[in-house]
């Protein structure tokens, strides 16, 4: 019986695995069948390690995985839920009255809620609250009768205050205790809508204004339409 088989290639199994030894124990400095002169033309001149036979295999593979977990890294990001969202119902209107006024838009500007920058006109539907200027007072019973109002209508309260100036702490833990919302806004952005006292706007899901009540009170009565939930 010959020990020698008919197809060279039948013995090719075994030369890789002796390729590997000699790869294990450092003795092979370049890749089989490659030239050994460093000058050679052919020589591999990337400075890589031979992965040999089994590497041939494993590299595609590993590389076919991190390519899977990448593109299953980025639909994941399409699940990731931020932290304050946009609540947006409808798309912006387009043939709102001027801005300032009921059946206009807000303020085309950038504001920060909780350090995040975003866009005021984003932010829909909503109850704007412009705090009256100089002491707090007794604006945590109107922002909480505000917040109570947006709570029953399934919107949020905000209460807009130019922090980046030193704005008032009472007016921040005012609007925190009430349950509402603090944004940080520009000195003067609502000059616009001539605001008197605590002036409250309220925000249409496309984002036009249904209402403003100036000189807002507890008591003030704030006919809000119910928003569909999201």
């Amino acid at each position: 019986m010959s020990l020698v088989p008919d197809d060279a290639s039948a013995l090719d199994a075994d030369r890789w695995r002796y390729y590997e030894e000699l790869a294990r124990s450092g003795e092979a400095t370049h890749a089989p069948d490659n030239p050994s002169d460093p000058e050679h033309p052919t020589r591999w001149r990337d400075g890589l390690p031979w992965y040999g036979f089994v590497g041939s295999r494993v590299m595609p593979i590993a590389f076919m995985t991190v390519a899977v977990l990448a593109m299953l890294g980025s639909l994941a990001l399409a699940f990731v839920q931020r932290a304050d969202p946009p609540a947006q119902t409808a798309p912006l209107s387009l043939t709102a009255a001027p801005v300032g006024q009921v059946g206009g838009l807000l303020p085309n500007a950038a504001v920060a809620i909780g350090g995040q920058p975003r866009q005021l006109r984003d932010i829909r539907p909503a109850l704007v609250v412009v705090p009256a200027p100089g002491r707090c007072g007794d604006c945590e019973s109107t922002y909480a009768a505000v917040s109570a109002a947006g709570r029953a209508a399934g919107v949020r309260t905000l209460v807009a205050l130019p922090l980046a100036t030193g704005g008032d702490g009472a007016q921040v833990a005012a609007a925190e205790g009430a349950g509402a919302t603090v944004m940080e806004v520009d000195t003067g952005l609502f000059d616009i809508f001539d605001p008197v006292g605590t002036t409250v706007i309220e925000v249409g899901g496309d984002g036009t204004i249904a209402a403003i009540w100036r000189s807002a009170t507890p008591t003030t009565d704030l006919a809000l339409q119910a928003q569909p939930t999201r």
